[in-house]
Parts: structure tokens; sequence; C-alpha cells
């Protein structure tokens, strides 16, 4: 009898901590921002893709990249740093980059996620994630 109380409570502990360590996405626990930019001509000033609401902070969980020719390279940044490294199109295609709903990303309060494109031909850039107030 003490040998299965003690197997219950194991299991139980161990149940318990199952719960604790789950690592799914937070569903509903936040509105979806997607932010979308499309061209035909290079853009070669850092362009504004995502502006927070002042005070917050965003998050970001992917971008997906476009084009419809060679020699389109897209860069996007933070300050002048890449948050992705840049994306260069030998042909006509598209490029994903995310984690499977997990944040790729996390700015500073008040930053904005910029883009740069050189190059000849269509192309278009959609980002997607959310936004944090950040707490003092």
């Amino acid at each position: 009898m003490k040998r299965l109380r003690s197997a219950l409570a194991l299991l139980g502990a161990l149940w318990m901590l199952g719960g604790v360590a789950w690592a799914g996405p937070p569903h509903g626990d936040y509105t979806t921002i997607t932010n979308r930019a499309t061209g035909q001509a290079p853009s070669t000033a850092d362009t504004a893709l995502w502006t927070p609401t002042t005070g917050n902070k965003f998050l970001l969980q992917g971008c997906l990249v476009a084009a419809n020719n060679a020699s389109v390279t897209v860069e996007l940044e933070v300050s002048d740093v890449d948050v992705i490294p840049p994306i260069r199109f030998e042909t006509t295609g598209r490029q994903v980059v995310e984690s499977g709903g997990a944040v790729i990303y996390e700015s500073a309060q008040d930053a904005v996620l910029t883009y740069t494109v050189t190059g000849s031909g269509g192309w278009s850039i959609l980002c997607w994630g959310y936004e944090e107030a950040v707490l003092d």
C-alpha cells in the first residue's frame, strides 16, 4: 500500500510538471498584427514597416518575402542592425522566415522595423507578430 501511494504521488508530481512545462504558443493571449509593403522598384532608404504604438515593443514571429525578378535583396533591420539576415533572390520566388509561432525577434520599446530593397523587379514583404506594452 505504501508503494502504491508513493507511485501515485510520483505520477501526480510528473503530471503537474508536465502541465507547467507546456511550451505551446500563447493562444488568445495577443492579437496578431500583420504589416506589409510592396513595390516595383528599389527602396534604398530605410523605410518603416512596423512602428509600434508609443510605449510598446513589437515581437516578430515571422516574415514572408517574395520577388518576381532575380537580383532583388531585402533587408529587415532595427536601428541599422539586421533582424533577419538579408534575403537575396537569384530568381523569382519567395522565402519564409518563422519558427512555428514562437518569437524570432523582440524589439526594444518604440523600436521601428525598417526594410531596404535593392535590385530591380517587383517585391513584397509580409511580417507578423504582436505588440506588448513595456512596463517600467
